[in-house]
């Protein structure tokens, strides 16, 4: 049996053989966003998207134990999928930094003669599975592409999942246990996809909520602080504000990718209704659907800026107050300076005072150029010129080097120039 029809039934197992695989030759297709598949195909190998490890692939309706080019390959060949559906594959690859974590990939939609695609990849919330107390939210994906045959009727869904067991996978799997849930999701082609949001969508609130109730434990921690007392914010703190206001600006690019995806199937369904596939009820009901997530996305929009700048406004107040405490800790040494500047200033007048007296009794005390002459008589020695010599001449130059030292750094000052020392 064919690929295709085997992927039709539940339970089927198939094996993709060991052997060498060749890089698959695609056709040119000039009226396709992806004209040359052969590129993507490179891309797709060199950003390993695939594992090469495996020589056999086992699959069933809904789960792929390991994914392979080979087998790649073979699906989209037996699905005959566009080849634009390269451009979501390319968003799972392996991965050690979190790059492109706000990129999301335009969907994709096409009518043909017989055929309706769409395709798309949708970015959510998740928790971590591994404890980590500094960030316990990631941001992850799931891949979908449906084929629907306008001539026969049937769906061909590719999902691609970030981890093994994801929750849309689990839930997909217990409605295909169903007969009754079965039935309708053959009866209207597009539930599927509201499996996905339904797994997904609301948990973008307790994401938010998270990363708000933290930014309200800083900003309190910071309103509350006083100047006088040792703080209880630092560096870390206000790293820790910025990376939360991080948080939320993948979220600027995620959630009108995620209204692209709504306004697609909006119109896939409008397709379906126009081709007679869905009743009007059906058709209805998608569109009141897909308006109410839209509707809902725009409040988890309004809701990531307003937290944005609830957290830009917390990070500047942060650092304001290291600012202030430490313009602060500055005031408090320049006040300092100025009561040391003051005592300085104090015993230099006091010098000033003193000094002369100490000058006229040092000098008279100078047996070398005074003698006392009796009780009453002091005689000036002939060697006092000496001193003259000496005094006054040291006393002059000190003098005019610091007249010459002030006028030029008056002048410097005038002219704009730097102080020179």
């Amino acid at each position: 049996m064919e690929l295709k029809k085997l992927l039709t039934q539940e339970g089927i197992t198939i094996d993709v053989g060991e052997g060498d695989f060749a890089i698959p030759q695609f056709d040119f297709d000039p009226c396709s966003l992806a004209a040359y598949p052969s590129d993507f195909w490179t891309r797709l190998e060199s950003k390993r998207c695939c594992e090469d490890d495996e020589s056999s692939t086992s699959i069933d309706l809904i789960d792929v134990d390991a994914f392979n080019n080979e087998f790649l390959y073979t699906i989209l060949e037996s699905t005959s999928a566009s080849p634009e559906f390269f451009e979501i594959i390319l968003c799972f690859f392996q991965r050690n930094k979190p790059v492109e974590e706000a990129f999301s990939s335009a969907p994709f939609f096409k009518r043909g003669t017989e055929t309706i695609e769409l395709a798309y990849a949708f970015k959510y919330a998740a928790q971590k599975n591994v404890d980590d107390e500094r960030d316990p939210w990631s941001l992850r994906q799931t891949g979908i592409y449906q084929s629907y045959n306008l001539r026969t009727k049937q769906s061909t869904f590719i999902c691609l999942h970030p981890s093994k067991e994801s929750p849309f996978q689990s839930r997909l799997r217990q409605h295909l246990k169903s007969p009754d849930e079965c039935s309708r999701i053959r009866a209207h082609p597009l539930l599927l996809h509201n499996i996905l949001f339904a797994s997904y969508f609301p948990i973008w609130r307790d994401y938010m909520a998270y990363y708000e109730n933290r930014i309200l434990t800083l900003s309190n921690t910071a309103m509350a602080q006083h100047i006088e007392e040792p703080l209880a914010v630092n560096h870390r703190t206000l790293m820790t504000a910025r990376y939360i206001e991080n948080r939320f600006l993948p979220l600027r690019s995620i959630f009108p990718s995620s209204n692209q995806i709504f306004e697609t199937i909006r119109h896939a369904n409008n397709c379906l209704a126009k081709a007679q596939v869905l009743q009007e009820d059906q058709s209805s009901n998608m569109g009141y659907l897909l308006k109410n997530y839209a509707r809902q996305l725009e409040a988890y929009v309004q809701h990531t800026l307003f937290l944005q700048s609830r957290a830009a406004r917390t990070a500047q107040t942060l650092t304001d107050t290291l600012s202030f405490k430490n313009s602060r800790y500055t005031l408090d040494l320049t006040m300092s300076s100025l009561d040391d500047s003051s005592t300085v200033r104090v015993i230099t007048v006091m010098t000033m005072i003193y000094l002369p007296p100490t000058f006229a009794a040092t000098v008279l005390g100078m047996n070398t150029f005074f003698e006392m002459e009796g009780k009453s008589k002091i005689g000036m020695s002939r060697q006092f010129w000496i001193w003259v010599v000496v005094a006054v001449p040291l006393t002059a130059i000190t003098v005019f080097y610091w007249w010459i030292k002030t006028r030029r750094s008056l002048s410097r000052r005038h002219h704009g120039l730097p102080h020179a020392v």
